[in-house]
């Protein structure tokens, strides 16, 4: 199965600056458990289905779209 998460505003992939912000707090799961803890909670009861990396940089996981020449 192919992820990826795209921006919110406008469904294309993450640029640079969105995907750095959400990889360094889905890092700091890491370094703080509870954050850990309450990420996972943060998406049970969220109604768009986000964790927190996600509500920070903006963005939705979907199912990969293939690019043109690319089977599916």
């Amino acid at each position: 199965m192919h992820i990826e998460p795209v921006s919110a505003w406008d469904s294309r992939p993450l640029g640079r600056t969105d995907a750095l912000r959400r990889a360094l707090v889905a890092d700091a799961q890491l370094l703080f458990p509870p954050l850990a803890i309450r990420n996972l909670a943060w998406m049970l009861w969220d109604p768009a289905r986000q964790c927190l990396h996600d509500r920070v940089a903006r963005s939705f996981v979907i199912a990969g779209r293939t690019q043109r020449g690319q089977k599916g």
